[in-house]
């Protein structure tokens, strides 16, 4: 079962979108919330040698701002722990998962850089790619949203027949039920050929 759920912010209201998500779900589960910022060298960092009173600033406005984002959470009851890393932000998703246990990572499909053509972001697809647990991916929306629990109504679940994709059949039933939700289960079959033997 989840017990630990991870959430990678990395400042923008995009990024946010995955919030309501992480309460609801980590509601139902009880689980534990880790919520990660990663401070970023800006490109002009890498030119020049960097101001340390500037850095001071933005690790102190990007602690506040992870604060900031778990004090809901802690409102409702569950438990919080917050991380500040400077640095790669794929790489230290990635290590955080493999050296603290995380069975979730719910993340938005877009962050700082914006949306784009691509279905999802760089960093997104870098973690994907090199965890070791469960992704959930939200959609990013530019809709700024107070975090409170969203009461799912419909969860559909896509099934290719295999056991990696009923791994998610349990969580989506605790969910289900705890909100009252339909879950629909889908999946898609190969449109079969005969032969003509004439």
């Amino acid at each position: 079962m989840i017990k630990h759920v991870l959430a990678p912010l990395d400042g923008s209201v995009l990024a946010e979108s995955v919030l309501p998500h992480i309460m609801s779900i980590s509601l139902v589960l009880n689980a534990q919330v880790s919520l990660l910022h990663v401070i970023e060298r800006n490109d002009k960092d890498w030119a020049h040698a960097i101001d340390p009173i500037d850095w001071h600033v933005r690790k102190d406005k990007a602690k506040k701002y992870i604060e900031e984002k778990a004090k809901p959470f802690i409102k409702k009851g569950l438990k919080v722990h917050t991380i500040l890393k400077e640095g790669n932000p794929a790489e230290h998703i990635i290590n955080y998962t493999y050296e603290n246990d995380v069975d979730l990572v719910i993340m938005s499909s877009h962050g700082q850089s914006g949306i784009s053509d691509w279905n999802i972001g760089s960093v997104v697809q870098k973690v994907m790619m090199g965890i070791p647990c469960s992704t959930l991916l939200v959609r990013a929306s530019h809709t700024e949203e107070q975090v409170e629990c969203l009461k799912y109504k419909t969860i559909f679940i896509g099934l290719d027949c295999s056991p990696q994709a009923e791994f998610v059949l349990p969580l989506a039933g605790s969910i289900a039920e705890h909100y009252k939700a339909k879950l629909v289960l889908g999946t898609v079959i190969k449109k079969v050929e005969l032969l003509n033997h004439l």
